[in-house]
């Protein structure tokens, strides 16, 4: 499994969603609170779980909800 840093999660997050505004993202920030819409999240962690080579089950979704929750997350894996 690879380790992933808080900037890839930033560059999977522009990648999916490139009309964003980034700009107020910090890690604790809810990803709610900068209005990444579902379809977006889902694809996020698509990326996530192919570059973590790990499988994030429905019922653990709540605990990737910001760049810090991600990274927590993958490192519990």
């Amino acid at each position: 499994m690879a380790d992933i840093t808080a900037e890839t999660i930033r560059q999977f997050i522009a990648s999916v969603a490139p009309d964003l505004d980034l700009t107020a993202l910090g890690d604790d920030t809810s990803f709610d609170d900068i209005e990444l819409d579902s379809i977006d999240f889902f694809n996020l962690l698509l990326e996530v779980q192919t570059y973590c080579e790990i499988e994030i089950p429905d019922n653990d979704l709540d605990q990737c909800n910001s760049v810090e929750k991600i990274i927590a997350y993958c490192a519990s894996q």
